[in-house]
C-alpha cells in the first residue's frame, strides 16, 4: 500500500513580511536613543511580530525579545513587558523548547489578564495552543486555541482570528480529524480573503492543499500549492517554499509521475 507523506508547518504563522527598506527603518528607530522609549519599543515589537519570525532565526529574535523585555521592565511599561514575553515564547517554540515556551506564555498571560488586553490574551493562548500541538497533546491544544479564538473574536481582530483558525485546523489535522481541520481552514481562508491578508491567504492555500491531497484531489491540491508558492514568493518568504515544493514532489511520486517528482525534489533541495 502506498502512503502520501506531507509536511505540515506549525510554528510558521505570524504576520506579513516587510520589505528590507522598512526593516532598516524599524531597526533605525529601535537603535535611535534620542527618541522616546515607547516609539523604540513599538518599532521592536513590529520587527518581532512581522519580520524576524520569517527569517528562521529564533536565536536572533530571542535576543531582541530579551532587549524589549529589559527596556519595558526598566520603564515599568507592563503592556510591552507582556508583549515581549509572548515574543520570547514564540522564539522558544521555534527552538522546540516547549516547556520553557509554556512558562513564558503563562507569564505573559498573567500580565495581559491584569491589563484586560484581550488581543494579548489571544496571542498568549495561541502560543500555548501551538506548543501543545508540537507536544502532540491535541485536546489540550484545542482547549487553549478555543480560548484564543474567543478573545480574538471579542477584540474583532480578523487577522488574529484567521491565524488561530490556521492552528486549530493544524491541530485537528494532526489528530486525524480532517473534517474539522477543513472547516477551520476554510473559515480562516474566507476571513483572510475578505480582509486581503496576503500571508494568511497563502498559508490557507497551503493548508487546503494538504487536505485536498489527502482526499485524493491531486490536481486541485497542486493548484493550491502553486498559488501558495506564488504568494509566498511575492511576500519574500523563502522559509516555507521548500516544504511546498517537497509536498508537490510527494504528490507526483504518489501518482507515479516520477520525472516530475525528481524535478520537484531537486527544486526543494536547491531552495
Amino acid at each position: 500500500m502506498k502512503y502520501l507523506l506531507l509536511v505540515l508547518l506549525i510554528f510558521s504563522l505570524k504576520s506579513e513580511i516587510y520589505a528590507q527598506a522598512n526593516m532598516d527603518s524599524l531597526l533605525g528607530t529601535w537603535n535611535n536613543k534620542t527618541i522616546s522609549d515607547t516609539n523604540r519599543l513599538n518599532a521592536l515589537h513590529t520587527i518581532l511580530s512581522d519580520v524576524v519570525f520569517h527569517s528562521n532565526q529564533p536565536d536572533s529574535a530571542l535576543v531582541l525579545a530579551g532587549q524589549m523585555y529589559d527596556m519595558a521592565v526598566e520603564n515599568n511599561l507592563r503592556k510591552y513587558k507582556a508583549a515581549a514575553l509572548n515574543h520570547k515564547g514564540w522564539c522558544l517554540g521555534w527552538k522546540y523548547e516547549n516547556e520553557k515556551a509554556l512558562t513564558v506564555f503563562e507569564q505573559g498571560l498573567i500580565l495581559f489578564t491584569e491589563l484586560g488586553d484581550n488581543l494579548g490574551l489571544a496571542d498568549s493562548y495561541l502560543g500555548m495552543g501551538s506548543v501543545y500541538i508540537e507536544k502532540g497533546d491535541y485536546p489540550k491544544s484545542q482547549e487553549f486555541l478555543s480560548k484564543a479564538l474567543r478573545y480574538a473574536e471579542e477584540s474583532e481582530n480578523k487577522k488574529k482570528i484567521s491565524q488561530i483558525l490556521h492552528f486549530k485546523g493544524s491541530s485537528y489535522f494532526q489528530s486525524g480529524n480532517e473534517r474539522a481541520a477543513l472547516e477551520n481552514w476554510e473559515r480562516g481562508y474566507a476571513i483572510a480573503q475578505e480582509a486581503d491578508y496576503h500571508y494568511e491567504i497563502a498559508m490557507s492555500l497551503f493548508n487546503l492543499g494538504n487536505i485536498l491531497a489527502i482526499q485524493g484531489n491531486y490536481r486541485k491540491a497542486l493548484d493550491n500549492y502553486e498559488s501558495a508558492d506564488t504568494l509566498f514568493k511575492e511576500l519574500g518568504d523563502s522559509v516555507i517554499l521548500p516544504t511546498i515544493i517537497s509536498n508537490m514532489g510527494g504528490i507526483y511520486r504518489f501518482i507515479e509521475n516520477y520525472s516530475k517528482a525528481i524535478e520537484y525534489l531537486h527544486r526543494s533541495i536547491e531552495l
